[in-house]
Parts: C-alpha cells; structure tokens; sequence
C-alpha cells in the first residue's frame, strides 16, 4: 500500500527561525566560521573577499553533494546564518555530528528539510527521531510521512508517540501513511478529530479488505 496516497495538505504555518540574526557578524573560528573567496594574480599578489550568507548557500547549493566536501557540510551545519545551515540539511554526504547539530538547529524549516536527508537515515537514533517530533509539528508531519525508512531505529515507538501527538495535522498524516501498523490505524480511527479517523477508518477498512481476501484466496489454492 502506497503510504503517501491522497496526502494531506500541510497546514499553513508561519516559518520562523530562531537564532543569529542572518546579517550577523560573525569572528574567526570553528563554531563561527567566516567564508571568504582568496584572490591570487598571476604577479602573485593575492586578496581575501568576504562572501555573504546568500552567496555562500548559493555555492553550497551548487556543489557536488560527495563525501569529499563532508568536512565543508559540517562547517555549514553550524554556521550561524540560517541559509547557510538550509543549504546542506537535506544532503546525504553529512557526518553524524552534521546530523546531530541540524536535528537541535533553531530553526524548524532546517530540522523538517533533515527529515528527508538520507544521512539521517543513516546516523539518526530513537531518541533523535523523538525529539525532532516533540519540537515542531511541521517537523511531527513530515516524520509521520517518512517514518518507516527509518529501519535502524524503534519504529513502533515513534509511531505509537505521533499517535498522540497533541497537534491534529501530525496524525492526520499518520493516518495517510500506509505503512502504519494495523493496531495504531485502529487507534487512530477513534481519534477525537472527525478528519483523522475518517481517514484512519478508510483505511482500516481497506486493509480488513485486503486480509479477508487474501485469506479467501489461500482458501481457494
């Protein structure tokens, strides 16, 4: 069953980040690092120029995403300018220490992109993933959305939290996701809000459906 079939519209949110003001200064240093283009003449002569935010996530944008240029990814994963960070959250060549600075990034838009990074895939952990969903619900929707290709982690555990989340639209996209176990669709189908078990009940009976007629057919071989 498709998970994404007849998906919900996200709910209209104002996305606002926290943090360092974009146009901020910033000094020298690993956790506040300043990117600069260094000019050399063919005299040998050679000059720095500041690069701005913008023009530096524009570059970042532009850049093979390869394990090579991983150690550039970190430096951006915490540069204090959010474009910056969102140049390179939905990458794949991110270390884990990349992947943990997004997830805790101030910005909610920065950790929803991470959600679809393959990187997180690869470095996330239960407790990472259940943070990322208690700290925003447009983080909680698009978790809900992708959850069951997060194989290394506690699925069930996830799952049985977004069943709960205070948020309507988290659940709602829950009960989109044809992935859900039977159980938590069922659960959800008693959902206090009329949209989320309306769907979560289609798609149990769906699904009831499908058994009873799978059954009839091992009957009939």
């Amino acid at each position: 069953m498709a998970r994404n079939a007849n998906r919900p519209e996200p709910v209209d949110r104002p996305r606002t980040c926290s943090g360092p003001p974009e146009a901020a200064t910033t000094k020298p240093g690993i956790d506040s690092p300043v990117f600069s283009l260094l000019v050399t003449t063919g005299a040998g002569n050679t000059s720095e120029v500041p690069i701005s935010a913008d023009l530096m996530a524009d570059l970042l944008r532009s850049v093979p995403d390869c394990r090579g240029l991983g150690w550039i990814f970190d430096i951006a994963a915490r540069h204090p300018a959010m474009k910056i960070r969102s140049s390179v959250a939905r990458y794949d060549n991110l270390s884990a220490e990349a992947v943990r600075l997004l997830s805790m990034d101030p910005c909610a838009e920065i950790r929803r992109q991470l959600i679809s990074s393959p990187a997180l895939k690869r470095h996330a952990t239960t407790e990472m993933l259940l943070s990322l969903a208690a700290s925003d619900p447009m983080v909680a929707e698009e978790l809900a959305e992708r959850l069951h290709d997060f194989t290394c982690c506690d699925v069930d555990l996830i799952e049985a939290e977004l069943a709960v989340h205070p948020d309507p639209s988290v659940r709602l996209f829950l009960a989109h996701n044809g992935e859900v176990s039977l159980r938590t669709i069922m659960q959800l189908a008693q959902d206090a809000d009329p949209g989320v078990a309306y769907q979560a009940q289609r798609q149990t009976d769906t699904r009831l459906d499908m058994q009873a007629e799978g059954a009839e057919d091992m009957a009939a071989n």
